[in-house]
């Protein structure tokens, strides 16, 4: 109703938007009722702090708000794991990422008119759509996730987890080498002609890290969280 994000921040340059995963997932997992906040394959069932209603997020609903809202790069649905998640949670996750996937890519067509061929053709001005490698600290799932993601096809691929920022061995026991390794890894894993982008990336250091990687885009919350 008021014209879309780039007229209410008065910005003419590209806006990326993100799934809402994340957040859903934050929100379901910190909750005691897991009758109300839920996850299934249709998708994210959540009871709302605010105003106590609850919500449904699904792969389709995410791609209609990121539609509504116009922005220029948009994120397909993800279920993102706890970083030491058990290995068959982390099996279903990634069965349920590429499924959402798949889900995420068919509405983002049917929302801007596109068939799948308009969709690799380079002449076409549509936004970006994102996917996001998950799989936790394991490898082998990173490769599998990447390789279920590429066969469905998206401009760009994010690698999804817990933000590095809160990956220091005195927080977890786990090095920030470990997860360099993991990030240099998955960069490999992404076709060359696809944007990578490396959520939650993170200290200036990381960020300089990855980017000599070939990870391409970054975003953080640490200035606004050392800022509070």
């Amino acid at each position: 109703q008021l014209g879309g994000i780039h007229k209410v921040f008065n910005w003419s340059r590209p806006v990326l938007s993100d799934s809402g995963g994340f957040q859903v997932f934050s929100l379901i997992h910190a909750s005691r009722d897991k009758t109300l906040n839920k996850i299934t394959d249709a998708g994210c069932s959540f009871k709302d702090p605010e105003t106590g209603r609850t919500r449904f997020l699904s792969p389709e609903v995410s791609q209609i708000i990121q539609y509504n809202l116009g922005a220029d790069i948009v994120t397909a649905l993800d279920e993102p794991t706890i970083r030491d998640a058990p290995l068959y949670i982390l099996k279903q996750s990634i069965k349920r990422n590429t499924k959402w996937a798949k889900r995420s890519k068919q509405k983002f067509l049917e929302l801007h008119h596109l068939t799948e061929k308009d969709f690799l053709d380079k002449s076409i001005s549509r936004p970006l759509l994102g996917a996001v490698i998950q799989g936790g600290n394991n490898f082998e799932l990173r490769k599998q996730s990447a390789e279920e993601l590429i066969k469905i096809g998206f401009d760009m691929y994010n690698f999804g987890g817990v933000p590095l920022h809160n990956q220091y061995s005195w927080r977890n026991n786990v090095s920030k080498g470990f997860y360099h390794e993991l990030l240099t890894y998955v960069a490999e894993l992404i076709p060359e002609d696809n944007i990578r982008y490396a959520m939650g990336v993170g200290t200036p250091d990381d960020i300089i890290y990855c980017a000599g990687k070939n990870w391409d885009l970054f975003y953080t919350v640490l200035p606004t969280g050392n800022a509070r």
